[in-house]
Order: C-alpha cells, then structure tokens, then sequence
C-alpha cells in the first residue's frame, strides 16, 4: 500500500461561466481519500486546483478548462506531493 506523503490541505472545485461553485472535494491531514464528485461537464466551465500555502492560507493553483466531449467520462487526478 502506497502511503500518501500530501499532508497540508487540497481541494478541487468546479465553476460555472459565472464563476459560481458546482462542488468541491477536499483532503488534509490523515483524509487522503480518494474522494469522488461528480459535476455536469456540460455546465462546468473550470476546474481550480487549490493547496495550503504559507501560514495555510488557502490558496488556487491551477486552473483547467474546456471539458465539452468529456460528458460521461471520469476523470482522475493525483496530488503526489505538498
């Protein structure tokens, strides 16, 4: 079994065209996940990969667009450090 080295706060978020929250998911500490969400591709405009900075200050990272021909698709991703 592959222990997670990500300590410090992560989340990911996804955004409408107006910028408004569709979900997130968020890891810190021993909750390592995985963790699942499901968000409408046809609405989702963004997705904002955030971490704990300095003083752990959340903080957005990177962003990721254009998920049109993704619908019913999954996704993964894996945050393999701090």
């Amino acid at each position: 079994m592959l222990l997670s080295k990500v300590r410090w706060w992560k989340e990911i978020r996804g955004f409408d065209n107006r910028r408004r929250g569709l979900g997130e998911i968020a890891t810190q500490d021993p909750q390592h996940g995985p963790l699942t969400m499901r968000l409408d591709t046809n609405v989702m405009v963004a997705l904002v990969f955030s971490k704990a900075k300095a003083f752990g200050i959340h903080t957005g990272m990177y962003e990721l667009f254009d998920f049109h021909g993704r619908a019913g698709k999954r996704l993964s991703f894996t945050w393999i450090s701090d």
